[in-house]
């Protein structure tokens, strides 16, 4: 799956990766380097964890930052993303898809980095953590597990 973001052409990689990701970067993506890091999440019984890098961070109100980079495994360990040198900072986050329903819910365990953000200019990033933690469900109010 290649990302195309207007300042980066970005391609999904990594350990356990899903059928048909690319082997090589696109010829105009210049040099590319590697992120690599651990996932850690104790209480994983089912569900794919994906692995995404943003060129913003999600915590701040108003912004939406896109997808610089992802991967996917098939249960939480070892990653792998491939990102154009010079990318800068990066805010690398990860969820299972506990409820295997193909995209993160607000019941799914998440983390982000601990390194947050990663900054990578001229060589590749070793040795990034992320933790994930399950939420607890969203309530109306009285207690209720709807929303």
């Amino acid at each position: 799956v290649e990302f195309h973001h207007p300042r980066h052409a970005c391609r999904v990689a990594g350990a356990g990766g899903q059928p048909g990701d690319p082997t090589t970067p696109p010829p105009s993506a210049g040099p590319m380097l590697t992120v690599t890091g651990t996932v850690v999440y104790g209480a994983w019984k089912k569900g794919e964890v994906r692995i995404d890098a943003f060129d913003g961070d999600h915590s701040v109100h108003g912004t939406h930052p896109g997808v610089v980079a992802s991967a996917r495994i098939t249960r939480p360990g070892a990653f792998t993303l491939t990102v154009p040198e010079n990318t800068g900072k990066l805010y690398i986050e990860a969820v299972v898809d506990e409820d295997e329903d193909g995209r993160p819910g607000p019941q799914d365990p998440m983390g982000t980095a601990e390194r947050y953000p990663v900054t990578v200019a001229t060589t590749s990033v070793d040795g990034i953590a992320i933790k994930l933690v399950k939420h607890e469900a969203p309530t109306d109010g009285k207690g209720k597990g709807d929303f």
